[in-house]
């Protein structure tokens, strides 16, 4: 019985995630049709003038020649629709809208763990899907930057949550992947950098209530510093 329920809950979530995913994209296939942005092409051509190699160099050392290597992961999302598809504009926009679509059952999943409440998880995403306020990130096609790097962002956000909320402390590897994660938000863009923040509010948040300055030592110890 307890499986049952278990199963059904699963399925109703599931349900939720399909309908926001519909609804989202009723709204944003439009701009499937739409143009490359003024701005798309200078960014074509300067990761084609770098190279390949001086790219991938700049997506590692990310706090380095942050004027000249601009958003570096970026490379990785034009420099491949270029090779396959030269400068027609409509693959751009699916891989844009693909993307923050993909990120729907990521942001529900994380939404309903931080509030335990299913309604709360579909209203939250369901203002994001279409916001009069975020259109730009589905018909223009350089907010591409914002796109990816909020997929990577809340990724790994919703990585940490995913152990934490079982109370399990990030160990080396599991570590390893969250910094990965978070990198690449920061090769997309920099308001990635606001991450740590958010990681320790949650700390934060979570934490129970201490009872002296050693509850509060310890919990910093084994919580707030590994954040």
């Amino acid at each position: 019985q307890r499986s049952q329920s278990f199963h059904q809950r699963s399925a109703i979530d599931v349900l939720c995630v399909f309908v926001l995913v519909l609804y989202f994209l009723y709204f944003a296939l439009p701009a499937v049709g739409g143009h490359l942005a003024d701005d798309e092409i200078p960014e074509l051509y300067r990761y084609w003038y770098f190279g390949s190699l001086k790219w991938v160099w700049a997506n590692i050392c990310f706090w380095r020649e942050t004027v000249t290597f601009f958003r570096p992961g970026g490379v990785f999302y034009y420099a491949p629709l270029y090779h396959c598809f030269g400068l027609n504009p409509r693959p751009y926009h699916i891989a844009q809208i693909s993307i923050f679509a993909a990120s729907i059952p990521m942001l529900y999943y994380l939404t309903r763990s931080l509030s335990s409440s299913r309604s709360v998880a579909f209203l939250a995403v369901l203002a994001l899907c279409y916001h009069v306020k975020l259109i730009s990130l589905v018909f223009r096609g350089s907010f591409s930057y914002d796109v990816l790097c909020g997929f990577f962002y809340f990724g790994a956000f919703t990585y940490y949550v995913y152990f934490r909320e079982r109370d399990v402390q990030l160990r080396p590897l599991p570590l390893v992947g969250f910094l990965a994660l978070y990198i690449c938000a920061l090769d997309f863009k920099e308001m990635a950098v606001t991450l740590p923040v958010v990681v320790l509010i949650y700390e934060v948040l979570k934490s129970p209530r201490w009872g002296d300055w050693k509850e509060f030592i310890r919990w910093g110890y084994s919580s707030m510093i590994p954040a």
